[in-house]
């Protein structure tokens, strides 16, 4: 039986909630975080359009480096600031 996660782990996200080695579990952190990122970044175009053939990535996003994608469409609210 696992013990009752602190408040401060709950803050974290389901996420981080990996029993070993710190790490991220894949598919909780792609469902909160990669995934909607990802549809944020084609739903608003941007910095990232610029930079790969959005109408290709938007097609191919499984086999594309999405991860690239979600940086770059980050990226401007960065280095501006806006994002910790």
């Amino acid at each position: 039986m696992k013990p009752a996660a602190s408040t401060e782990d709950q803050s974290v996200g389901r996420a981080a909630h990996v029993p070993r080695f710190r790490k991220f579990h894949y598919e909780f952190y792609w469902k909160d975080v990669g995934k909607p990122l990802l549809d944020e970044a084609f739903e608003q175009g941007g910095f990232w359009a610029e930079l790969f053939d959005a109408d290709r990535a938007r097609a191919e996003w499984k086999t594309f480096k999405s991860g690239v994608i979600a940086i770059a469409h980050v990226l401007p609210r960065v280095l501006a600031g806006g994002l910790p």
